[in-house]
């Protein structure tokens, strides 16, 4: 798909007080359907990123957006080629932002994130990645007809660890998240505005963020991750949630994966829930096999109809809103 380029001056946009999206013509402009390569300068660095606006974008309804945040070592455009989530979005009439990282000096845009705890030369130079996130909601709401209390994100490896700041530091922007394959720093207070609906994804065989937690045998950052457990147990006390849970059952996903067990906590604070994945087996990657194991945890009782796990994600996402009015968060640490 021909992707077209719109540059943003967040700086000029400050320079008169509004926060808006400037493009390069200096006129609006609205995105139609398709992919759009944008770039920002924020925080004295070129910024990039891919707006993927669904068919649905041709029309007058208000579309959520979905802010995707690589792994360590990808970039926005192999992220949008690896996780296939466009075709969800195409289907379900959601708009996805593919965010880039910074590059870490070794060229080919291999890019990391400033996730508080890693990685690479964001990490290192204090890159804010938290504030240009915002900025690209913000430079959004000029350029598409947009659901602002829709708005999620999700992100894999390094752009879990993202995510899991995104929502600790910006939860008055995300109504929800999910996290696959990542890891959050519980030696810092997480303390969100508010509490937030969350869904985990993670495989015990990951070498690179262990389930279990420490550092992974084939980790490139060295760093001594907390466990899937324990992060489950943080959100659980920011999110109020109570009792053991449910637990559901599948198996026969791939040849690598012996089951994903499903855990659900909704005795939380109203209107938010919690899901984690643990995939027994598995490897540090995205979720790709459709499958009728991940149909049936949607409750889809055809047992020859196969589903997609990103449309297993966004079913978790979709009826979450910032309008849902849930209360503060606790902190946890």
């Amino acid at each position: 798909m021909t992707k077209t380029w719109v540059t943003l001056s967040l700086m000029a946009a400050l320079a008169v007080g509004i926060l808006a999206a400037t493009p390069a013509t200096g006129e609006a402009q609205t995105l139609t359907p398709g992919d759009h390569a944008m770039t920002m300068e924020f925080g004295g660095l070129t910024r990039q990123y891919i707006v993927h606006v669904p068919p649905a974008g041709s029309g007058d309804t208000a579309l959520p957006v979905l802010m995707v945040f690589h792994g360590g070592g990808q970039n926005d455009a192999k992220m949008q080629a690896y996780a296939l989530i466009d075709t969800t979005a195409d289907a379900e009439g959601f708009v996805t932002v593919y965010v880039s990282g910074t590059e870490s000096g070794h060229g080919n845009r291999i890019e990391f994130w400033n996730s508080g705890f890693c990685c690479g030369y964001p990490y290192d130079n204090n890159v804010d990645d938290v504030g240009f996130s915002a900025a690209i909601i913000e430079s959004l709401k000029t350029q598409i007809n947009m659901d602002a209390d829709r708005v999620y994100a999700t992100g894999i490896s390094n752009g879990g660890m993202m995510t899991y700041r995104n929502i600790c530091e910006r939860a008055d922007l995300y109504a929800a998240a999910v996290i696959v394959e990542g890891a959050m720093d519980l030696t810092t207070t997480c303390s969100p505005s508010r509490s937030l609906p969350l869904m985990i994804v993670h495989a015990t065989n990951d070498q690179n963020i262990p389930y279990d937690g420490g550092v992974g045998p084939n980790s490139k950052s060295h760093i001594d991750n907390t466990s899937v457990d324990s992060t489950v147990d943080a959100w659980k006390t920011i999110n109020n949630c109570t009792g053991d849970g449910t637990t559901t059952t599948q198996s026969g996903l791939s040849t690598d994966v012996t089951q994903v067990e499903r855990w659900v906590w909704d005795s939380c604070d109203t209107g938010v829930e919690m899901a984690l994945y643990k995939i027994d087996g598995g490897a540090h990657r995205w979720p790709l096999q459709a499958s009728t194991s991940w149909g049936s945890f949607m409750g889809e009782t055809d047992s020859g109809t196969t589903v997609s796990p990103n449309a297993l994600i966004w079913n978790f996402l979709k009826d979450h809103s910032l309008a849902d009015g849930v209360s503060k968060g606790k902190s946890a640490k």
